[in-house]
């Protein structure tokens, strides 16, 4: 839980080091049923799988296949339950070595998302999951990746990470399972492994050949010269219903072959690192000039609008990363309400003359964070609280 509990993620990396470039293969997300209830099956069969795909992996002789899994649930029975990664591989292939393995779990409870959803935000955008030792073997049979008990009144939230050799082709069967404790354990031709998921209600489930995505945020370059005759701020939104994120080809929409995957894809982008880059110039031709970068929330769930996330700037030059507090939007008449703070910044840079160059911005989206959420890039201060870290 380094990335968790320490003081500030500015400090990740350290100093001099260079920001790991972003990579990955695939991500999995289960969070679909979202709440484990009474009512459940699960409740009266003690099992249930959540989720099942068959994640196919392309060989790539350029860089390292990383398989991502993002879960979030909330266990809302009155006992605990175990909830569990299974891996297969189903190609008729040999024994695949995964390895190294890193992860962020988080148990909470309930009455704040927020936390394990900024925490889970940062560990994965940041690139600071926690190292597991050893590795895992993956064969024709399914083995346990990973189990967790959670107690009753309680939401689980996963990172999961693992890297598969250069070079290979596979295809991994993937189930996530959470059962009565008494359940767990049970040999592996327990009913669990040929039962169909359960049904998969208005959250997200499924899995996609990317864990991250680079998408334009303007076309026309955006001046950030103070004597510019222009607008002062340009906005883009993330992850906007129906948005570009959710292209099937090169984002997060419904891949056909994922019969168990929800139809709207992953609406909410959780797991996914977003990139959104930003063509700016500065015609002053004497001078540098600041621009400034804010994450701002949107009445998009009836005031007040909430998020949280994960936001840094990483070009033209890495800027420290920042975990974004929970804010909330306020109808204008209450802009002076102590308790709806609307936008925080991520950061400032400047800009040399000339140009255009890009400026990107990547985010995380935190667990349960309603959404969208715009972007906003200005070349005048707004007021607004410094990024925190979560208690």
């Amino acid at each position: 839980m380094q990335s968790c509990t320490r003081s500030s993620s500015r400090r990740l990396p350290p100093p001099g080091l260079p920001f790991p470039t972003p990579h990955g293969t695939a991500l999995v997300v289960s969070n679909a049923p979202e709440t484990i209830s009474s009512q459940s099956p699960i409740s009266g069969l003690g099992y249930g799988t959540l989720y099942k795909g068959s994640v196919q992996i392309v060989a790539d002789l350029a860089q390292v296949a990383t398989i991502r899994f993002y879960m979030w649930h909330v266990n809302a029975t009155p006992v605990p339950l175990d909830f569990a990664i299974l891996l297969q591989r189903v190609d008729g292939g040999p024994a695949v070595t995964l390895s190294p393995i890193r992860r962020q779990i988080r148990v909470d409870e309930t009455n704040d998302l927020s936390i394990p959803g900024i925490c889970l935000a940062k560990s994965q955008l940041f690139k600071t999951l926690d190292p597991v030792s050893g590795s895992l073997l993956v064969g024709a049979s399914e083995v346990l990746a990973w189990s967790d008990t959670v107690a009753s009144s309680r939401v689980l939230g996963v990172v999961y990470e693992f890297d598969l050799p250069l070079g290979m082709s596979a295809t991994l069967q993937v189930r996530t399972v959470a059962s009565q404790t008494s359940y767990f354990g049970t040999p592996v031709d327990n009913p669990i492994q040929e039962r169909d998921p359960l049904e998969s209600e208005t959250h997200v489930r499924g899995w996609w050949p990317r864990n991250y995505i680079v998408l334009p945020a303007n076309t026309l370059p955006f001046d950030v010269s103070r004597f510019s005759a222009g607008t002062t701020i340009i906005e883009c939104s993330v992850c906007e219903r129906n948005g570009p994120e959710l292209d099937v080809s090169q984002g997060f929409g419904h891949q056909p072959p994922d019969i168990h995957g929800t139809a709207n894809g992953d609406i909410g982008c959780y797991g996914a690192d977003l990139t959104y880059r930003f063509l700016v110039e500065n015609t002053n031709d004497q001078y540098w000039e600041k621009a400034f970068v804010y994450v701002r929330t949107r009445n998009n769930t009836g005031p007040p609008g909430k998020y949280w996330g994960a936001a840094r700037i990483t070009s033209p030059v890495l800027y420290n990363g920042f975990g974004v507090p929970v804010l909330y939007y306020y109808p204008p008449q209450h802009t002076n309400h102590p308790n709806f703070v609307s936008l925080v910044q991520v950061g400032e840079l400047l800009i040399p003359p000339g140009g255009p160059l890009n400026l990107d911005v990547a985010v995380a989206n935190g667990g349960a964070a309603p959404l969208p959420v715009n972007l906003l890039v200005s070349r005048e201060v707004i007021a607004s609280i410094p990024a925190q870290e979560p208690p």
